[in-house]
């Protein structure tokens, strides 16, 4: 019993964080543990290089069909705000940039609804990296592996969300 209490703590604290780093990380036991639990670990490929660990449930592939989702309550208006305008910036080619910066984000935030984003920004971007939707390392952030996950309904929302802030009027001159 006691060597499955380092497994157990380790899916606690992969369900916690939602995402670790699967070098060093008792993968095959924890893949054990989770079927036993009803859920699975996947195994994604991480923006920089690298394998991550994310959990998910029995019988998914990442990716493919539908899947658990966070509860809408759980991201607020500003929230999903803050991350509709993140993955924009960071899938807009013609910057020739893999990442933004919480600065930019504010800044078009600021510019799309006339107000002050500071603030919004900063909390939006701790609930976000907490749930694996964003991944912040320094100023950078990149997108995370829980968003690597998505579903195509999900990815198809999502993606349907950030063109058309690709082609809002002005978006070309003021994120370029």
């Amino acid at each position: 019993m006691n060597n499955t209490l380092p497994v157990q703590l380790q899916l606690a604290l992969l369900r916690q964080r939602g995402v670790r780093d699967a070098e060093g990380q008792p993968v095959a036991e924890m893949e054990r543990a989770a079927e036993a639990a009803g859920r699975r670990v996947h195994a994604v490929e991480s923006p920089h290089g690298g394998a991550l660990l994310v959990l998910g449930w029995a019988g998914h592939d990442p990716g493919v069909g539908s899947q658990p989702r966070i509860a809408r309550r759980q991201l607020t208006m500003g929230t999903t705000k803050v991350l509709i305008v993140g993955l924009a910036l960071l899938s807009d080619g013609r910057r020739g940039q893999a990442t933004t910066s919480l600065a930019e984000i504010a800044a078009v935030l600021e510019w799309l609804t006339g107000k002050s984003s500071a603030g919004v920004v900063g909390t939006a971007i701790e609930v976000l990296t907490r749930a694996g939707l964003l991944h912040l390392s320094g100023d950078e952030l990149t997108l995370g592996p829980v968003a690597l996950t998505w579903d195509t309904q999900t990815r198809d929302t999502v993606g349907a969300a950030v063109q058309k802030l690709h082609e809002y009027p002005g978006w070309e001159e003021r994120t370029a």
